[in-house]
């Protein structure tokens, strides 16, 4: 039952999917296909703000150990529309793990941008203190 959940969620939709497909990895490979498309097209059309915003987001579903849970999706909407995510009791979450692999990519563009830069003669002359 936990493999069933990692895959679909327990969504009919994603279930019966499943079951036309008949196998988890093919299965897996498709899904994580066009969810990535999905998210990667409506972050595209995203204005910086929706943009910057979704990146808070993703940050917090994606992350919540350090972030906490979103109870909101502001300016964003259209991503919980597309079927990437649903309300829980805690806030929003992925509706699968294909989805959760799908955005990962996401995920770590936003958290490249938020590093800041490393000087690494300054990182170096720290180790030799």
């Amino acid at each position: 039952m936990e493999i069933l959940k990692w895959y679909t969620g327990y969504l009919p939709r994603e279930i019966r999917m499943l079951k036309e497909i008949g196998n988890f990895r093919t299965f897996e490979k498709q899904r994580v296909s066009e969810f990535r498309f999905r998210a990667n097209y409506l972050y595209s059309k995203c204005s910086d703000f929706e943009k910057h915003e979704y990146n808070q987001f993703l940050r917090r579903v994606l992350m919540p150990r350090y972030e906490g849970h979103v109870l909101s999706m502001l300016n964003i909407g259209s991503f919980y529309d597309k079927g990437l995510f649903y309300n829980s009791p805690l806030g929003f979450e992925c509706i699968s793990g294909p989805a959760r692999n799908a955005l990962t990519p996401l995920l770590s563009s936003v958290i490249k941008q938020e590093l800041p830069p490393i000087n690494s003669i300054l990182v170096c002359l720290q180790k030799m203190s």
